[in-house]
């Protein structure tokens, strides 16, 4: 399995598990590895504070609106957080910087949110991401680029600026997975 694989390379507290499954997240947590589950097929607010609720401690969870209608915002947060079930983080795609702040504003500094969006690293730690989710570094490109926003953001620009001219989410990951193979 890919996580038994990561785990001869790096620590369980290290990684997270991406969860689209209950058979998923008993993998995860089986092995001491943080969940971050996928919100998926919510059909409302109700279905999203259950889904919500039935995470184990120490889960975190994805949220793009090409997975459930319902994702996770500012009001879902406050409302988890009131009745004591909010998780220890996110990843959300598909914000504005303002939704980033909103979902701060109700989560508090303790809780981990991530931008699944590298496209103004500046901008959405401003607005209170704890970081973002770069995709366009997953390759691992040598040399990887110094610490500091500005160095790290020129690097995801550019290739940013190659995913945007693909016609397709089949060729940026085929692109990107030749980019890492490449990198080895």
């Amino acid at each position: 399995m890919v996580l038994d694989l990561w785990l001869d390379l790096t620590p369980a507290t290290r990684l997270l598990a991406c969860c689209w499954s209950a058979g998923d997240m008993v993998n995860a947590l089986h092995r001491g590895i943080a969940p971050i589950v996928v919100m998926r097929d919510l059909s409302d607010r109700a279905a999203a504070s259950s889904f919500l609720h039935s995470l184990p401690a120490g889960a975190y969870v994805y949220s793009h609106p090409a997975h459930s209608r319902i994702v996770l915002d500012a009001q879902l947060c406050a409302d988890a957080r009131e009745a004591g079930f909010l998780p220890v983080g996110a990843k959300v795609a598909k914000v504005t910087h303002s939704d980033i702040r909103s979902i701060r504003d109700q989560t508090g500094p303790d809780f981990t949110l991530w931008d699944a969006s590298s496209r103004n690293i500046r901008a959405s730690v401003a607005a209170g991401a704890s970081g973002v989710v770069a995709t366009p570094l997953s390759p691992f490109a040598s040399p990887f680029p110094s610490r500091g926003v500005d160095s790290v953001q020129g690097v995801v620009d550019r290739v940013q600026a190659d995913l945007d001219r693909m016609a397709s989410r089949d060729a940026r990951s085929a692109y990107l997975a030749e980019r890492a193979v490449a990198a080895l």
